[in-house]
Parts: C-alpha cells; sequence; structure tokens
C-alpha cells in the first residue's frame, strides 16, 4: 500500500531537483494515489514496440512487460486489460467491475484506471490506479491526466539530466587519456574542468579550480596570469583560436 500523504504539486516539482528519479516516481505515485483514494498505483513506459509497456514504478509483482490487446486476449486481469486498453485505444480506460475480483500478477485489484500521456502525437508512458472503494469518474480521470502530465515532463528532464550526466562522465574519460594538460572554460573566463595531466603536471585537483578564473591561479606568476586572463577573454569575444607551440 501506498503511504498516505497529499504532496502539493507545486511541491513536487521543486522536489524533483533534489530526488533521484526512483524516488521521484514514488512521490508521484504516493500523490496520485492520495488524489484518486486508490490504495494502489503504476507507472509504466511505452516500449520501442508500441506495444508493451514496462513497470518504472509500483508494486515490484508487476515488473514485467504486457502486451497491448483486448481485454479477450489479456484475460480476466484487471490491472493488463485496463492497460492494454488504454495503450491500444490512446484514452482513458476506467475498469469498474467493483462486484469481482481480479489479479494483476500476484495482486488484486477491484477497480482500475489507467491514462495515457502523450508526447509528440504518441503514447510515452500509461500511470494508472487502482482499488478505489468505490467507481472511478470522470473528476478522477481528469486529476491523474493532470498529475500525469506535469510528472512525465518532470521525469523527461530527470532523464535527459541522467543522459547528460553520462555523456559529460565519457567525454571526462575521453580527455583523461590524453597525456598533456587540457582545461576547458565557460563564456565568462572561468574553469568547468581539467584532465588528469593538467592536475599532475600543476599539481592541483580539478575540483578546487573549477568556477576560477586563471587570475586566480596562485601557482602562476601573476604576469602570466594577466597575459592569459586578456588572452582567454579576447578569444571568448572574437570567437577566436589559440594556437602555441612549445620550445
Amino acid at each position: 500500500l501506498l503511504a498516505v500523504g497529499l504532496i502539493p504539486e507545486n511541491e513536487l516539482s521543486r522536489m524533483a531537483g533534489a530526488l533521484p528519479l526512483g524516488d521521484l516516481l514514488e512521490a508521484t505515485l504516493m500523490q496520485v494515489g492520495w488524489i484518486a483514494e486508490s490504495p494502489v498505483a503504476f507507472f509504466h513506459l511505452v516500449n520501442d514496440d508500441k506495444k508493451t509497456l514496462s513497470l518504472l514504478a509500483g508494486p515490484d509483482e508487476l515488473a514485467q512487460e504486457l502486451r497491448a490487446g483486448s481485454p479477450e486476449e489479456t484475460g480476466r486481469d484487471a490491472g493488463a486489460c485496463v492497460w492494454s486498453e488504454c495503450l491500444s485505444e490512446g484514452r482513458p480506460v476506467a475498469f469498474n467491475a467493483g462486484e469481482n475480483d481480479f489479479s494483476a500478477g500476484c495482486m488484486s485489484l477491484h477497480r482500475s484506471l489507467a491514462v495515457p500521456i502523450f508526447r509528440g502525437g504518441c503514447i510515452t508512458a500509461v500511470l494508472s490506479v487502482g482499488n478505489k472503494a468505490c467507481d472511478y469518474t470522470d473528476d478522477d480521470i481528469d486529476s491523474v491526466s493532470r498529475l500525469g502530465d506535469m510528472a512525465w515532463d518532470i521525469i523527461e528532464q530527470k532523464r535527459s539530466e541522467g543522459a547528460l550526466a553520462d555523456q559529460l562522465a565519457f567525454q571526462q574519460a575521453l580527455i583523461d587519456t590524453i597525456p598533456y594538460p587540457i582545461f576547458y572554460k565557460d563564456t565568462q573566463a572561468r574553469f568547468l574542468g581539467f584532465n588528469r595531466a593538467y592536475e599532475e603536471t600543476f599539481a592541483i585537483r580539478r575540483e578546487d579550480l573549477i568556477g576560477l578564473r586563471v587570475l586566480d591561479l596562485d601557482y602562476l606568476p601573476e604576469e602570466d596570469r594577466r597575459t592569459y586572463q586578456e588572452e582567454d577573454e579576447r578569444t571568448i569575444r572574437t570567437r577566436g583560436r589559440v594556437e602555441k607551440e612549445g620550445e
């Protein structure tokens, strides 16, 4: 069961910067479960084949791919039926057969509601809830759809940040293999990073210098620092390049 507690929507956005993706997904499920008065909630990602779903967050027993199809193909599985119909028809689906119990994995679902999340004209994810004490209504559909759309924007941002971090780590690994000192700066001529050869040559740690300018490097002669700073500013201003040949 999800913990009961309402997180304001603007607070969920604020929490995005501090929470890992997994924790953010769980917070989203707590929120949607509370709003829809549902003790269980699920977040599924649509796979590349556009026919199957992979569980992003929800009960562990449902961590499996579910093929989209008709209720007859899916069987008497309330969760799978509602997810499949939502995915195949591209619309919110409520399963309100509260007089019967149905199983989704090892879990019994009495009622279920699934809403699609669209990006670029295609369904990218499905947010669903289950086991409300009474039937799901249009108000539930509106609330879950609104929260799902907002949550997906946050999730996409987190995933992009993760991809960028991986790319930067790969680039850092590449420049660390270069045996010559390398540094790179932003448009304000402040250091953004160094390679390992630079650290070893000048006996510094990159963490200590990131955000500084060459004027702040006390291990260089003052005259050299002024020259390098002027050179940096000129290069950035003119979008030029500097080539130096060692003696």
